[in-house]
């Protein structure tokens, strides 16, 4: 699977679960204006590789995502779309 073409970041400040568009994935989550508390978050593969997992401000998390859930917190996800998906 090839990545790349990154897409507009994705400000998340509320507890509903988001979801990748088709073709897409969210590649890092970075928290904003204070620590952000992952709820659950699945790989793109769909298995939950997170839960109640802390990001301390500021800081990053890089993992191809497809979900992310919060408990807590503001982040920034940021989306890209695979190029295989591209090419479609």
């Amino acid at each position: 699977m090839g990545l790349g073409y990154e897409q507009i970041p994705l400000v998340v400040a509320d507890t509903a679960t988001y979801t990748a568009p088709s073709g897409s994935f969210f590649y890092a989550v970075k928290a904003m204006n204070g620590d952000a508390v992952i709820n659950t978050a699945t790989d793109i593969n769909g298995a939950t590789v997170l839960a109640s997992y802390t990001i301390k401000d500021g800081d990053e998390l890089k993992f191809p995502l497809s979900t992310i859930r919060l408990t807590s917190g503001n982040a920034i996800v940021y989306k890209g779309v695979t190029i295989d998906a591209f090419m479609k």
